[in-house]
């Protein structure tokens, strides 16, 4: 039964996520895991519906694309980050409007839907925009950093449990250290402090 209230988070519980038995193959050669993000956020069925319905009304620029069947386990996991995102967002800051963090600047979350790497182009307005443009940046790191693994990718999902209470309603990452998906995981865990530090809006 969902509960009522916008989030819920237990310190006590540490959060899982399953790998899928299926792997993806990119364009550029570089394999992808499909994987959930699990983490010990509960929010309600309305405000899940929310982020659904913000991602659809941003792939309308995408409808007529199809794609391989590879293509599109690609752009599923890409839509997951995606959602993964705005969900901690939301934690951070359960009185802001989704809307407000998408489309802003020239780094915040241009093209949620199909890709949240879509790169944006000069210089940011404000320390919010360049918090986003710190997460790209952060995030395509993750590849050259972990150049080994082939299935290392950014929309990879990771383990986490919140600490609400604290200055920023801080994440603690909770893959083994030096591993691809708590590479991943810090990166989002940096971009939310800095993003919740920035009163912005």
């Amino acid at each position: 039964m969902r509960l009522p209230a916008i989030f819920f988070a237990s310190t006590a519980v540490t959060a899982q996520f399953s790998s899928l038995d299926s792997t993806n193959k990119a364009a550029d050669g570089a394999e992808i895991e499909e994987t959930e993000f699990e983490g010990d956020l509960e929010f309600d069925e309305a405000t899940d519906l929310q982020f659904d319905l913000i991602l659809a009304e941003m792939s309308v620029r995408g409808r007529g694309r199809g794609g391989s069947n590879t293509q599109q386990r690609i752009n599923k996991q890409k839509k997951k980050k995606g959602k993964q995102l705005l969900r901690l967002l939301k934690y951070a800051e359960p009185e802001r409007n989704s809307r407000d963090w998408l489309e802003y600047g020239c780094y915040c979350f241009l093209n949620i839907k199909e890709d949240i790497l879509t790169p944006g182009i000069g210089k940011p307005i404000d320390p919010l925009d360049s918090a986003c443009h710190a997460l790209q940046e952060c995030l395509k790191c993750i590849n050259i950093d972990h150049e080994e693994s082939k299935r290392c990718h950014p929309y990879n999902g990771y383990k986490f449990t919140s600490a609400p209470g604290d200055e920023y309603n801080d994440m603690v990452c909770r893959d083994a250290e030096n591993s691809c998906q708590r590479s991943t995981c810090e990166c989002d865990r940096e971009f939310i402090k800095l993003r919740v530090s920035e009163k912005y809006f």
